[in-house]
């Protein structure tokens, strides 16, 4: 049941950072490529632990949401 949301959400957060890549003027996405561009390693480092970060909370905010909802799965 979970599963799913929890593949949807992980798609949704690359699908953004990639859009911000392409079209915004702020973001993770966008930090990421300009620090490409600018080759600002560190920069650019940052934004894909922040990523990473982020889809791991989210991920750990679904199992915990999961274990609350439905108890009785193991």
């Amino acid at each position: 049941m979970i599963e799913g949301i929890q593949m949807g959400q992980a798609i949704a957060l690359l699908t953004i950072v990639a859009a911000e890549m392409m079209g915004a003027q702020s973001g993770i996405g966008y930090l990421i490529w300009t620090s490409y561009k600018a080759f600002l390693l560190k920069d650019m480092y940052v934004g894909l632990v922040l990523i990473s970060f982020f889809g791991y909370l989210f991920s750990i905010l679904l199992r915990f949401l999961e274990r609350k909802l439905i108890p009785w799965k193991k």
